[in-house]
């Protein structure tokens, strides 16, 4: 009768450890998915917004508007809000690790003249060969960076980021941090073997794709008109 008892016994934790085990890879692989489907998400939105405002390529990291600089996580935001059915603040939850806890971000953009978001450079990305496939957007460990914040990373600090590999607990669990490319590939930085196989994932080294702008990086006057001016969804006779 004891060894009857014992059997039922161990089946039922048996049992038990693999429901709370596939409980827990479930959650995993739907946190997964959900990072994923931002990046790709985001980066819609990115090339919805330039259509929208009759502009090919990427927004500059910081966009001089009335008010002030505001970031490009702002800007295609209040752009493309209308069309969502939805707030800023309420679509802000594809930049944030926790929709309900965290005002921080865990996508930014690799910024600098030679990537795709050009601080100083606007980079005529839609004439770029077909072939040409670089990081547009990183995912990043637990951070201070306000998803509204003019805050994006530099080449060297996606690098260095690389070169830490310290991005395997909580929200991005043991898989490491994706990126989005230009062409809407999904990946994981640390399957690059090397900062200079990553360098060159991320840097345009094909014939010159830019134009000249003014810098983004401190407020430049600019006349009225070139203002970005948020969409509204009033009606007007």
């Amino acid at each position: 009768m004891k060894t009857k008892y014992f059997i039922i016994f161990i089946v039922f934790v048996v049992f038990l450890f693999l429901g709370l085990f596939l409980l827990v890879y479930g959650n995993r692989e739907s946190n997964h998915m959900r990072r994923q489907h931002s990046l790709y998400f985001i980066r819609y939105m990115v090339f919805e917004s330039q259509e929208r405002l009759n502009k090919r390529g990427l927004p500059s990291p910081i966009i001089a508007t009335i008010e002030g600089n505001i970031s490009w996580r702002r800007q295609i935001l209040e752009i493309n809000a209308p069309f969502l059915d939805g707030s800023v603040d309420e679509l802000s939850r594809f930049f944030r690790c926790d929709s309900k806890k965290s005002s921080n971000t865990f996508i930014v953009a690799v910024v600098g003249d030679k990537t795709l978001w050009g601080e100083n450079i606007r980079h005529k990305i839609d004439i770029l060969p077909e072939n040409v496939d670089k990081i547009m957007l990183i995912e990043i460990p637990d951070n201070d960076v306000h998803w509204d914040s003019l805050k994006d990373y530099t080449v060297d600090e996606t690098l260095r980021l690389w070169a830490s590999q310290n991005f395997s607990r909580g929200f991005f669990q043991k898989r490491g941090l994706y990126y989005c490319t230009l062409r809407g590939k999904i990946g994981k930085i640390s399957d690059f073997s090397s900062t200079i196989e990553l360098r060159k994932m991320i840097e345009l080294n094909c014939c010159p794709v830019g134009v000249p702008a003014a810098p983004v990086q401190e407020f430049v006057p600019v006349p009225v008109q070139e203002f970005f001016v948020p969409p509204t969804t009033e009606k007007t006779d």
